[in-house]
């Protein structure tokens, strides 16, 4: 693994993509949340853009929908999506998370990408299948399905309340990913119920980097990862091109 300029990259399956999670510090991607449109965040982009080489950086906001935008350049104005997908090279996808699983996905056929995904995954867009949805096609499709699961929220971390869990009970969660705590609290393993509907697809890999986000410290004992549930207001960028 390598790390530079605040980024991890994780996940180097292909040799004809990259793929990277930026680290908590000082250098903020995310324009799309309050406040988050700012020069000095245009900066770091445009800075990301150009040590990468790349032709732009395309993210969304994220709204907790099923929906995924097929671009082949950065959006000129914001747009609203949880998913991003392209063919085109050199073009990063991103997308954000604090608690939430990113997803990378590439389709691979003759040892190339041929398109690739970042999908945003929280417990609504779960709940609506908004990765299985998304990849069904490229899973029935020619070649290969790679799939990268970031850090995210563990289940012993992730307590829901009885309307949350009846809601995810009647979205057809597996029961062993609802395990009732008392007082109408449930644990909610985000991770587990993913790669349950993710195993339907029958994907050729599925890397992960299986972290909690809420108690996963460096060895400093500094948090290792941004969490919505710690109460921190900045996310963590998983980006994925075709090189």
């Amino acid at each position: 693994m390598e790390e530079q300029h605040n980024e991890l990259f994780s996940w180097q399956p292909i040799a004809t993509i990259r793929a990277l999670i930026t680290l908590p510090g000082t250098i903020e991607y995310c324009r799309h949340l309050p406040g988050g449109n700012t020069p000095a965040i245009e900066a770091n982009r445009a800075d990301f853009v150009t040590r990468h080489r790349l032709r732009g950086l395309a993210s969304a906001r994220q709204v907790h929908g099923i929906d995924c935008l097929n671009i082949d350049a950065e959006p000129a104005a914001m747009v609203q999506a949880d998913g991003l997908t392209t063919t085109t090279p050199r073009l990063a996808l991103g997308v954000f998370s604090a608690d939430c699983v990113p997803v990378l996905a590439a389709v691979v056929q003759e040892h190339r990408a041929q398109r690739i995904w970042a999908i945003h995954a929280g417990r609504k867009g779960i709940a609506s299948g908004i990765v299985p949805r998304t990849l069904v096609a490229a899973a029935r499709g020619p070649g290969e399905l790679h799939l990268w699961l970031g850090p995210a929220i563990c289940a012993q971390c992730y307590e829901i309340d009885q309307v949350c869990a009846t809601q995810c009970q009647q979205a057809g969660f597996a029961q062993s990913n609802l395990r009732p705590r008392g007082g109408g609290k449930y644990s909610c393993d985000l991770r587990g119920e993913l790669k349950r509907q993710l195993s339907a697809l029958q994907p050729a890999t599925i890397s992960e980097l299986k972290q909690c986000t809420k108690h996963c410290r460096n060895a400093d004992d500094t948090p290792a990862w941004y969490s919505h549930r710690n109460g921190d207001n900045k996310r963590m960028m998983s980006a994925i091109w075709i090189t």
